[in-house]
């Protein structure tokens, strides 16, 4: 007996999965929000400077935002890459949580430097993710949105370099 090819199941994402995608990066965001107001969860590597590496992850949460007006390219992009982006950005978002949460132990100066420069960076790549869902995944999300997390990251940048510059 020979399967129609209608019936047979796929292996491709459908758009519902890639909704779903995007809806656990949302909510991946709002843990790490949480996550950023407590301390003592993750500690940095032996050896890693915990304010360079956050620096550096910061910027891929820029470089993130803007993969989400790339990914359109003037089309509605497929479910397997905004499922794959979904991943991605939801792998920045746990190292951006832990690399903050790492430098916010060195002291309370820092976990303040840190929590109000964290938060607007995960708040505006909610909105973004947010946003794309509200387009039902068929257009790019603003260009504000993605220019105001490339703002915020900018304060990473200029994060002290030690307690004394924090305090």
């Amino acid at each position: 007996m020979a399967i129609d090819p209608s019936e047979a199941p796929t292996n491709e994402p459908s758009h519902q999965d890639a909704v779903d995608a995007c809806k656990e990066l949302v909510k991946k965001i709002e843990q790490s929000l949480s996550a950023i107001k407590q301390t003592g969860q993750f500690h940095a590597e032996d050896g890693q400077d915990a304010r360079a590496a956050l620096a550096a992850v910061a910027d891929c949460m820029g470089a993130d935002a803007s993969k989400f007006t790339l990914v359109f390219m003037g089309t509605r992009p497929s479910a397997v890459d905004v499922i794959s982006l979904a991943q991605h950005v939801s792998k920045t978002v746990v190292q951006f949580t832990a690399w903050c949460a790492a430098v916010s132990i060195i002291c309370p100066a820092f976990h303040r430097e840190v929590e109000a420069a964290a938060e607007p960076v995960l708040t505006g790549m909610k909105c973004i993710v947010e946003r794309v869902l509200e387009l039902n995944l068929e257009r790019e999300p603003e260009p504000a949105l993605v220019g105001q997390v490339h703002k915020t990251v900018e304060a990473f940048k200029r994060f002290p370099a030690t307690e004394a510059a924090a305090v």
